[in-house]
């Protein structure tokens, strides 16, 4: 989410004065993560706080406890305690120092814990942070981290969460991070990479996650068990990567007085070899040299003659432009027809056969989304003539700029 210019969501440092105890309104795990959160709890970053003088004069306060599960009970994913009590850990086991639990808003941290609960069976690890707020609505995220992490460390398990915070007393937030969590916060962010309305928040976000899930939680059970602890060089696997954009791709957009009331062209188009096509305008002989806006062409690309859709002057011999480059066309392995595509994908390449998993050919079948000049869309390839043209059905919306198809 974004907060407004002339209010920051955390309290500025000047009214801190009556700050009450971290501890009040919530449950302490351990007399010693007690301390500590008592002592975490007042933190405040004052870089993020607002300076105008426009900033409310009300304070809220956010109390969040939180329960960070590796997995399923006896399954292969768990947190390690230190080998020695001697490393700082409670020597009752109760405790773990391995890793850090942050509280983040707006992408700045605003509190950290280093000292976490552990269960006995080492399957979960529980923290606390308080942190004053301006009240109003909030979305936050959670993120476990190993102790040893860097900037390049991924979080091993997070979660965004919506809040309303109360101008008056304490608003309490009791969460769980997992895999589901995790996997949905994968998809999230890179659904807010895509193009479209700015103002977008995690109760937007109803990609289906479900497949997502099951891999980070495969690759959570080799890499963090009770007895190894993940280092500063975890970060998720390719697979997990691909899959999260997927998802995001395919999750609706939500319309807001940004962009407008949906506006669709749809119909369907007989494209010949070596012919352009602009979406807003009929297909014509391709130029010499790429104009203002590059369209889709149907080529054979070199150097095995292969038929694609796409940006040819990519691939034909010309003075190296920009425009040569202009990725304008994406395959959506995951979707089985036009109904299936609910916005334009972030990502769009030089031509058909460029994005993982690349498919062999063009495809009766086939969808593919495209970006040409300001305009989005998408296709679906209906025949093919081999030697001659290539037949789809597509949809577009009329309004520059706006990635939504449904």
């Amino acid at each position: 989410m974004r907060f407004s210019q002339t209010r920051s969501p955390v309290a500025p440092a000047e009214r801190r004065h009556g700050w009450p105890p971290a501890n009040r309104g919530v449950p302490f795990l351990s007399p010693r993560l007690g301390s500590a959160i008592a002592l975490l709890g007042c933190l405040l970053l004052v870089g993020c706080a607002g300076s105008s003088s426009g900033i409310s004069s009300r304070e809220g306060t956010l109390s969040i406890s939180a329960e960070a599960v590796a997995g399923p009970v006896g399954g292969g994913a768990g947190f390690a305690l230190a080998l020695r009590a001697a490393e700082g850990e409670g020597s009752d086991g109760t405790t773990t120092q391995r890793y850090e639990g942050r509280l983040v808003i707006n992408g700045t941290v605003l509190a950290r814990v280093s000292t976490l609960g552990i269960s006995a069976l080492q399957d979960r690890v529980t923290f606390s942070a308080t942190v004053p707020l301006i009240p109003g609505p909030t979305e936050f995220a959670l993120e476990l981290l190993p102790a040893s992490h860097t900037a390049a460390t991924s979080p091993l398990l997070k979660g965004y969460y919506r809040v309303n915070v109360n101008d008056a007393g304490i608003t309490v937030a009791t969460v769980t991070l997992n895999a589901g969590t995790t996997a949905k916060a994968l998809a999230y962010e890179a659904w807010r990479q895509r193009p479209g309305p700015t103002l977008r928040n995690i109760s937007q976000f109803t990609g289906d996650v479900s497949a997502l899930s099951g891999l980070v939680q495969a690759w959570l059970n080799t890499r963090m068990t009770t007895n190894i602890i993940p280092g500063a060089d975890f970060t998720w696997g390719e697979a997990i990567i691909r899959e999260a954009s997927r998802v995001a791709d395919l999750a609706p957009m939500p319309g807001t007085g940004e962009t407008g009331v949906l506006d669709l062209a749809e119909g369907a188009l007989e494209l010949f070899y070596d012919r352009e096509w602009l979406v807003t305008s009929p297909p014509d002989s391709v130029p010499s040299v790429p104009g203002s806006v590059v369209g889709i062409t149907f080529f054979k690309l070199p150097p095995n003659n292969l038929p694609t859709l796409g940006n040819w002057f990519r691939y034909h011999p010309r003075p190296q432009t920009t425009a040569d480059q202009t990725p304008v066309i994406a395959y959506l392995p995951e979707a089985t027809s036009l109904d299936d595509v609910a916005s334009a994908p972030a990502t769009f390449y030089p031509q058909a056969l460029d994005r993982y998993p690349f498919p062999t050919a063009l495809a009766e079948g086939q969808v593919y989304a495209f970006h040409v000049g300001d305009t989005y869309g998408a296709l679906q390839i209906t025949q093919i003539a081999p030697t001659t043209s290539i037949t789809f059905r597509y949809k577009y919306n009329r309004r520059p700029g706006d990635p939504r198809l449904r």
